[in-house]
């Protein structure tokens, strides 16, 4: 059944379709579940977006998305080796 609202559609990953509880934002704005970000950066080394394929030099780990120009990304824990940044504490656990 296809989703009946934005909302619905903000709920799901693009790539993998599951519902999303962390969403991973870059500066084109196209959210992924934090799952599908991760194993592109970190295991398959691509740094894009899976969306529109824009070159994502960072990206945030969010629980609800935002548009990227708006988060102060630059005082949330980062994870230096693969560019990510986590708006919390929490979220940084989930993702180690």
């Amino acid at each position: 059944m296809a989703p009946s609202n934005t909302k619905e559609t903000e709920k799901h990953c693009v790539l993998c379709c599951q519902e999303v509880d962390i969403f991973a934002l870059g500066k084109c704005d196209h959210p992924v579940c934090y799952r599908c970000s991760t194993k592109m950066r970190v295991l398959c080394e691509q740094k894009y977006c899976a969306v529109c394929r824009e070159e994502l030099d960072k990206v945030v780990f969010v629980k609800k998305p935002a548009a990227f120009s708006s988060l102060p990304y630059q005082q949330f824990p980062c994870e230096k080796k693969h560019d990510i940044y986590f708006c919390d504490e929490n979220i940084y656990a989930q993702y180690r």
